[in-house]
């Protein structure tokens, strides 16, 4: 899943270097200091290397998927079947992840408080920025990432869903400044970490809502039904570059 999102020039070199990528994601919005940098190395790495656990199943996913597009099997119900897969593997290595971040941001001074919010106004502005805009190449652009290319038919599945989309991000956003709000409370409250973790637990579920998650993987199997052989030939092409990835990532040591 994570390697889905880094984009068309994703590569081997890439993947070997998921830990300090990781590391510059999180630190993107944190001032730290020496000794939260080294801890923040160290839980990454072990995130990584226990992750590597899961590489011989997501082997078979993607055998899986190819499969069943070739022989023209890849029912709804399937596609709705694997979404809520992907939903229950990305919550528990999010809440992962999320503990250890959580963690980083409940020992933060008054200093790095001031710059960690500043940082997410920024953010959310750019967030809000491209919301307003509404520009259906935005859409396009994600899903060209497994297509190479759209046909006209599944740009008009796509634009028939954009209400979806837009109404998406402005949750996302919507739960963002949220999760600002009260993670100030938290700071000013002198909270335990108990709570910044429950907090942290609430974010990640609600990234990933079931409706939401339901609705998704209709649209991703319309798509599949209205691709032309070039696009089902460039997403079986796709799917045999993530098994080369997952092969990597399961290699390396981090």
């Amino acid at each position: 899943m994570m390697f889905a999102l880094a984009g068309c020039w994703i590569n081997g070199l890439f993947i070997k270097n998921l830990d300090n990528l990781l590391e510059h994601k999180i630190t993107s919005r944190l001032y730290l200091y020496h000794s939260q940098q080294e801890k923040l190395e160290k839980d990454v790495s072990k995130f990584l290397n226990d992750s590597r656990a899961l590489a011989p199943q997501i082997q078979k996913k993607l055998d899986f998927y190819q499969e069943q597009i070739k022989a023209g099997q890849l029912s709804a119900k399937k596609v709705q079947k694997e979404f809520e897969f992907w939903q229950s593997v990305a919550n528990k290595k999010l809440e992962n992840i999320a503990s250890k971040h959580i963690g980083l941001l409940a020992g933060l001074n008054q200093e790095q408080q001031k710059h960690f919010f500043e940082e997410m106004e920024e953010k959310n502005q750019e967030k809000k920025e491209k919301i307003a805009k509404k520009l259906m190449e935005r859409i396009f652009e994600r899903f060209e990432f497994y297509f190479d290319e759209l046909n006209e038919q599944q740009k008009k599945v796509l634009n028939e869903e954009k209400d979806f989309f837009f109404k998406r991000d402005k949750q996302r956003l919507k739960d963002a400044k949220a999760f600002q709000k009260q993670l100030k409370a938290l700071y000013e409250e002198n909270a335990k970490l108990a709570q910044f973790k429950k907090l942290a637990k609430k974010s990640i579920h609600e990234l990933f809502s079931a409706e939401r998650t339901k609705k998704h993987a209709t649209i991703v199997h319309k798509l599949i039904e209205a691709s032309d052989k070039q696009g089902k030939k460039n997403l079986l092409k796709k799917l045999s570059e993530f098994k080369g990835w997952i092969k990597t990532f399961q290699e390396t040591k981090y």
